[in-house]
């Protein structure tokens, strides 16, 4: 997907229908967070879908589902103060990225119900 096709979102004129965040977002790797305040920091370049946990807890994958842009991108200044105002419980951070995210600023988007956080300067 196109960042002129993410513009036309903003302006109203057309629905973001997509396989993966990457297309999404124009990032391989973020933040999800899921209503009940699952969490997951991860490189989401290759999952067909929303990343969640495979059924054994060690990596993320993805269902295969389409992906709808409800709303978005959001600017955040500072995610990790924006998370301190949000419930969240990390599943998976394979990496070890979490503390990075104070002072880090990105943008957020709702992505078929979900919370999904594209952090500046991350591949």
């Amino acid at each position: 997907m196109t960042k002129e096709k993410v513009d036309e979102f903003e302006k109203g004129a057309a629905i973001m229908v997509a396989d993966t965040l990457l297309e999404i977002t124009g990032q391989e790797s973020g933040v999800v967070i899921y209503e009940n305040g699952d969490m997951l920091i991860c490189n989401w370049a290759s999952i067909f879908g929303l990343p969640r946990m495979d059924p054994f807890g060690y990596a993320p994958m993805g269902m295969n589902e389409k992906l709808t842009l409800d709303e978005g991108p959001e600017e955040i200044p500072d995610i990790g103060e924006w998370l301190d105002n949000h419930t969240h419980n990390i599943l998976y951070d394979f990496n070890g990225d979490y503390p990075q995210l104070w002072g880090c600023p990105g943008k957020l988007y709702r992505v078929s119900g979900v919370t999904v956080i594209a952090p500046d300067g991350w591949n």
